[in-house]
């Protein structure tokens, strides 16, 4: 499950999951402001997909940011895929062969920062077949007639802004989560913070009892209300409150 996401979720799996199943190539555009889940929700969901099938689809990243254009984002894929361009080649007709090959497995690829791209090559997104992650709320004035029709508009899902509810509910689990999983320890003579790890390092100071103790924290109901009252009146954006909360963490 994803806190706060979870009409998303289902919506994405279902559509995901049914384009798998059918083989049918298509595309889905994730909308929203930044730091409302959208990544995040595309890889839980890729994540509970093949931890039931881990065959069912074959999954690439890519990250519009390091990118200059859509043929970039061809090599990438095909580097991904391990996918190799014969000389003389482009790596736009060497998927276009891998794809329709009755070997070929199907493939969800998840376009990140779609917006960098779609600044220079709006007319070749019609060649992918991708889960589309992007800032534009209005994705469809930048395409083309042919892409907007292969998007359709039942293939678009908008991130609102999480609620001040919301973030709440994702400061508890994360915040929590991160303070189970890892351990903090602070050198008594000094008081300082010593290690601040869950691997080999907190077994060394466990075995060393004498120099460190282990510090136990806790985040209370006021501190998340803060933090998700803080965020929700200003942009929304979880990774904001995340980072305060780990930062507070670090300093105690």
């Amino acid at each position: 499950a994803v806190p706060g996401r979870e009409n998303e979720f289902r919506n994405l799996y279902s559509k995901i999951a049914s384009f798998v199943n059918t083989g049918t190539g298509s595309s889905i555009y994730l909308s929203g402001v930044p730091g409302t889940g959208k990544t995040y929700t595309v890889k839980k969901t890729i994540e509970s997909l093949l931890n039931k099938n881990p065959n069912m689809f074959l999954f690439a990243e890519i990250n519009g940011f390091k990118l200059i254009n859509l043929d970039d984002c061809y090599e990438s894929l095909c580097d991904k895929l391990n996918i190799t361009i014969s000389p003389g080649s482009t790596a736009l007709t060497t998927l276009q062969n891998f794809f329709t090959s009755k070997d070929s497995k199907k493939v969800v690829l998840l376009l990140d920062e779609i917006d960098v791209l779609l600044k220079h090559d709006a007319e070749k997104l019609y060649n992918l077949f991708v889960v589309a992650v992007g800032n534009n709320l209005n994705l469809s004035e930048q395409l083309d007639a042919k892409t907007n029709s292969r998007l359709g508009a039942m293939n678009i899902i908008t991130f609102p802004p999480y609620s001040q509810q919301n973030l709440a509910d994702i400061l508890r689990h994360t915040l929590n989560e991160f303070i189970k999983n890892n351990k903090i320890y602070v050198e008594k003579s000094s008081g300082s913070i010593a290690l601040f790890s869950s691997s080999a390092s907190a077994k060394f100071a466990d075995r060393h009892k004498f120099f460190f103790q282990l510090l136990k924290i806790n985040f209370s109901e006021e501190a998340i209300t803060f933090l998700s009252r803080s965020a929700a009146t200003s942009t929304s954006d979880v990774r904001t409150a995340k980072g305060i909360g780990f930062a507070a963490i670090e300093m105690v």
